[in-house]
């Protein structure tokens, strides 16, 4: 367990890496490919007791490029995420969560694998870094999706059926980095 005084200078840690731009921000998270979170920028800006335990649980994780990680900005929570092919797939799908409570040390495991509607990512040229030829790619992507209206609703595109619902609304078809138009009545 890590000192409640550390906690709170870990979520400072947190909050200014989101005020770098580093990594995708929401309003209670960010999210960082694992490539992004071992830069030296990144690290050096997190705590050695984080790091530490950060680390170990990756060390578990078989595939480290398949891995996402969620840091809480207002709870002294990580989450690591596994996403399968995030690096072959502009919008991967969520396999496994383990969220970790830097506060009491207790640890939850959630499995996505089975489900039939797991959660999908978007927008992830946030999450690597952007001054790569991937990011550029993701980043022309997203902006073509905007273009047609798939972001227009985003509390429904979290999950794969929502995503397809979204694509099928707007007369399109994602596979990989392609958008192929069409005609979901014939």
């Amino acid at each position: 367990m890590i000192s409640l005084l550390l906690l709170d200078h870990h979520l400072a840690r947190v909050n200014s890496l989101c005020k770098r731009n580093v990594g995708k921000v929401l309003p209670d998270a960010l999210y960082l490919h694992s490539s992004l979170f071992r830069s030296g920028d990144t690290r050096s800006l997190l705590m050695p007791e984080f790091l530490e335990k950060l680390d170990k649980v990756l060390d578990i994780q078989a595939t480290k490029s398949d891995i996402v990680i969620k840091l809480f900005r207002r709870s002294p929570k990580i989450t690591i995420l596994k996403y399968p092919g995030f690096l072959t797939n502009p919008h991967p799908t969520l396999s496994k969560a383990i969220t970790c409570n830097l506060a009491s040390g207790a640890n939850k495991v959630t499995d996505y694998s089975t489900r039939i509607n797991p959660p999908i990512l978007h927008r992830t040229e946030q999450m690597i870094d952007p001054d790569s030829l991937e990011a550029l790619k993701r980043s022309a992507l997203t902006e073509e999706e905007e273009g047609y209206g798939l972001y227009k609703n985003t509390r429904v595109i979290g999950t794969v059926k929502g995503w397809e619902s979204a694509q099928a609304s707007c007369g399109v078809r994602i596979t990989g980095y392609k958008i192929t138009e069409v005609d979901f009545n014939l």
